[in-house]
């Protein structure tokens, strides 16, 4: 089974709340969250607050206690069956400038 970790990352602005997903740069170019691989010797939380840092390059964020979920789906790649579980953490985004990651 393959373990990873990510946020969802959102902001309030006004009345609203605004999230953050990504296009992955791959073939189908899918949206997804922040998430990546926990890398030896890291905790859960480590591994995402890394993961959305190497992916966003956002650093003014902020975690939401209590907030800890899992999820565990099944994917086919390159014709083999993989197991992946993901744990999620919640996060506030600081910062109200526009984003435009590239």
């Amino acid at each position: 089974m393959e373990k990873t970790a990510g946020m969802i990352i959102f902001r309030k602005k006004w009345f609203d709340r605004q999230y953050l997903v990504l296009q992955h740069a791959t073939v189908d170019k899918y949206w997804g969250l922040a998430k990546g691989h926990i890398e030896k010797g890291e905790n859960d939380e480590q591994a995402a607050i890394r993961e959305v840092q190497e992916e966003t390059g956002l650093n003014e964020i902020k975690i939401i206690p209590h907030f800890k979920e899992k999820t565990s789906y099944f994917f086919v790649s390159k014709g083999k069956k993989t197991h992946k579980e993901v744990i999620w953490f919640w996060e506030k985004l600081l910062v109200q400038k526009k984003l435009i990651f590239q």
